[in-house]
C-alpha cells in the first residue's frame, strides 16, 4: 500500500477544504464586482469597532455600520471585516460610505476599505499556509517511509 493511500483520510479533507475556500473567495469576489457596477454609493454611519480573538488566527478587526437606502425607512446594519488601520481609524460615530444591491440592500460593504483587496489577502495568506502545511506532511511522509 502506498504512503499516498494511507493517509487518503487527511488529503480529501484538505482538498476539500481548499476547493471551499476558493468557493467563497469567488464568491465575494463576484459580490464585490457587483457592488463596483451596480451598486448604489450611500453615506453610512458606524456603530461598532471590535477586535475579535480568533483560536490560531490571532486578531480580526470588525466595523458595524448602518445606512438607509435611498427612498426607504428602513436601516439596516452589517459588521464587516476590516484591515486593522480601517479599524483604528474609524470609530463610532463616524461618517463612512458604503455600497448596496439595489434589489438587495442586505448586501453592502464599506466602499473606502477596498473589501476585494483585503479579501484577496486573506485567502492568499490561507492558500500559502495551506501549501506550506502540505509541503511539510509530503516531507512528514517522505521521511516515514526511510526509517
Amino acid at each position: 500500500m502506498s504512503a499516498i493511500a494511507q493517509y487518503q483520510c487527511i488529503i480529501i479533507p484538505l482538498a476539500i477544504w481548499l476547493a471551499l475556500i476558493i468557493f467563497v473567495v469567488v464568491r465575494e469576489y463576484g459580490v464585490v464586482r457587483k457592488l463596483r457596477k451596480t451598486g448604489i454609493l450611500t453615506d453610512a454611519k458606524v456603530i461598532d469597532n471590535e477586535e475579535i480573538w480568533v483560536p490560531r488566527g490571532g486578531a480580526q478587526y470588525t466595523i458595524t455600520y448602518e445606512f438607509r437606502p435611498e427612498y426607504s425607512d428602513t436601516a439596516f446594519r452589517r459588521m464587516q471585516v476590516v484591515p486593522y488601520e480601517s479599524y483604528y481609524l474609524l470609530k463610532g460615530y463616524d461618517r463612512v460610505k458604503v455600497r448596496y444591491l439595489p434589489d438587495n440592500p442586505k448586501v453592502s460593504r464599506l466602499a473606502e476599505v477596498h473589501p476585494e483587496n483585503y479579501a484577496l489577502l486573506q485567502v492568499t495568506g490561507l492558500i500559502i499556509g495551506f501549501v506550506l502545511g502540505l509541503i511539510g506532511f509530503i516531507i512528514l511522509l517522505l521521511l516515514t517511509q526511510r526509517a
